[in-house]
């Protein structure tokens, strides 16, 4: 028994000596760790996208089984059992389709109007902008003939402006390439997303007996909760920040309808899916919404940034709580923390991701810890 005790802990103490060797090369060589991640998760990008879009289409398909068409789970519906799966992903996907077609057909108009409206009036903005600066030069006695060093060059402005569509120019056809990988991969992802929805329960059979016979039984049972967490946090997440969209949207539609802004649907939509960004997506939408205000009236801009504010304080303290939950809630500074490093590895997508998984390591450690302290008898239920 101790021989066999002792064979453990080597094996243990290897291992930790292994992974520290492995995380310190990799630290002190991040360049090239980030490069290799990056081609790792260049390959595995179809399968990656193949994933998520999975996982959000079988948040729908589930509710759809096993709530909207019950009451045909019934033994007289023997052709229901072999349609069902194929008929609720048929309909999961057209759900997604409808809504992204909705806010681009909703949007569009409105958006295409606002660019006509701010190049039309922008010989309006710029005597306006002229006669506030006027205004402003009045009031601190200064004349016209003081602001030789601040003087706006505009033939600099075009020659750097010349320049820097010349650099972009090349650009514009490895963009297109990448868009076409991108869209190909994409494609591809969802077929894979097809094939892991129509046989998810086989492929989470194999993964478990697998699991099973891999791991010991305690590795096993704690996989097998960190998975069932995971899920539980993400399909949280995914839900309640879409809810809360929803509820944002048409928030700021009646407000906005309410003070008779112009752009009501453009302005709404903006701020629904800037909210899918955590803490920081508000400030985000708020920016060009009010930029938009202020090219028509500066008035109204200043009663947006008002209601956004309001907007931001009744998000924060009554609907995120109750529509996401608890089981995504993170402290205020880990949340900023997350978003920050997600944000600077992954762009947009690091900072909408990086909250459930910084909420999943974040509630994986306060359960060790919690363990830890129940078995030294230091922590009381």
């Amino acid at each position: 028994m101790d021989k066999k005790r002792v064979n453990i802990e080597t094996k243990n103490i290897i291992f930790i000596i292994t992974y520290s060797i492995v995380l310190a090369v990799a630290l002190f060589n991040m360049n090239t760790t980030m490069s290799l991640l990056g081609w790792i998760i260049a390959i595995l990008n179809p399968f990656l996208t193949g994933l998520v879009v999975a996982f959000i289409i079988n948040i729908i398909m589930k509710y759809l089984e096993n709530k909207a068409f019950r009451f045909l789970d019934k033994p007289k519906f023997k052709l229901w059992q072999k349609l069902k799966r194929p008929v609720c992903m048929l309909l999961s996907f057209l759900i997604i389709l409808l809504a992204i077609a909705a806010v681009v057909l909703f949007v569009g108009p409105q958006l295409a109007q606002s660019i006509r409206l701010l190049s039309g009036n922008m010989p309006i903005y710029v005597s306006y902008l002229q006669n506030m600066t006027s205004t402003a030069l009045g009031w601190f006695n200064l004349g016209v003939e003081d602001l030789g060093s601040f003087a706006i060059s505009w033939n600099d402005i075009f020659n750097r402006v010349s320049s820097i569509l010349a650099d972009i120019s090349p650009r514009v056809l490895n963009f297109a390439t990448g868009f076409t990988s991108s869209l190909f991969n994409f494609f591809m992802g969802v077929i894979f997303a097809i094939y892991l929805l129509l046989g998810k329960e086989k492929l989470l059979y194999n993964v478990e007996i697998t699991s099973k016979a891999v791991l010991s039984p305690k590795n096993f049972s704690n996989a097998k909760s960190i998975a069932a967490k995971a899920n539980l946090i993400f399909t949280s997440f995914v839900v309640g920040q879409l809810t809360e969209a929803v509820i944002l949207g048409v928030m700021y539609f009646i407000g906005t309808s309410i003070f008779r802004m112009p752009y009501a649907p453009l302005i709404s939509t903006i701020m629904a899916v800037c909210s899918l960004i955590p803490m920081f997506g508000p400030i985000i939408g708020a920016i060009p919404s009010a930029f938009i205000l202020l090219m028509v009236n500066p008035n109204l801009a200043i009663i947006f940034v008002i209601m956004a504010v309001v907007f931001q304080q009744i998000e924060g303290n009554f609907i995120y709580p109750k529509v996401v939950g608890d089981s995504v809630g993170l402290p205020g500074i880990w949340v900023l923390f997350s978003i920050l490093v997600g944000g600077s590895l992954f762009g947009a997508i690091g900072m909408v991701l990086s909250v459930p998984f910084a909420s999943l390591g974040y509630a994986l450690i306060r359960e060790f810890v919690y363990d830890r302290l129940k078995e030294k008898k230091e922590f009381e239920d």
